[in-house]
């Protein structure tokens, strides 16, 4: 095969996040259906949230937001898992930088981690961590870690009980460092 036939070849098609408009378009109010539903559990809590109050503050008939959530509860399960790994990506990130690092280093890291997207975010930890939202049952399939999650959380764990339990007394007897204040 000659040079210009190599240039010219095409080249396989990569899957990539949604391509046509309506896909795109659909994406983009999703996230923004999710972003006014956060704002509305600011400022109201979780029994507060609305559908036809975040329809009403878009500018869109209640309507047409069923199309993208069929229930209240189908959107806050969306907020609630939006949240999980929202933390857990913060948590990821923070024992990656000090992966190679003593036990207790890791294991400060996740905390400063996890503390450092609570300060950040709280109302998404409120939802998540706080009082529970009247009338709202999580659906069973959601109840659990999500497939294919490394979950740092559980390989410190793990790591710890192999190196032994004064290690992981150590650790948590720790005091907290007055910079992550």
């Amino acid at each position: 095969m000659s040079e210009l036939d190599k240039s010219s070849a095409v080249q396989p098609a990569v899957p990539s996040a949604p391509r046509t408009a309506r896909e795109r378009v659909r994406s983009e109010l999703t996230s923004e259906i999710k972003a006014v539903a956060l704002a509305q559990l600011a400022s109201g809590g979780g029994a507060a949230l609305s559908l036809r109050a975040i329809a009403r503050e878009m500018g869109m008939a209640s309507s047409a937001l069923f199309r993208y959530f069929r229930s209240r509860d189908a959107l806050l399960t969306a907020l609630i898992i939006d949240s999980y790994s929202s933390l857990a990506e913060a948590a990821e990130t923070a024992e990656a930088q000090v992966h190679l690092e003593s036990i207790e280093d890791r294991w400060m890291a996740i905390c400063r981690g996890v503390r450092n997207w609570a300060v950040a975010h709280p109302h998404e930890y409120a939802l998540i961590f706080g009082s529970p939202i009247p009338g709202y049952a999580a659906p069973p399939g959601t109840i659990g870690p999500p497939p294919g999650c490394r979950c740092c959380w559980a390989t410190c764990w793990a790591t710890s009980c192999r190196t032994g339990p004064m290690t992981l007394a150590r650790t948590l007897s720790r005091p907290w460092p007055s910079s992550a204040r």
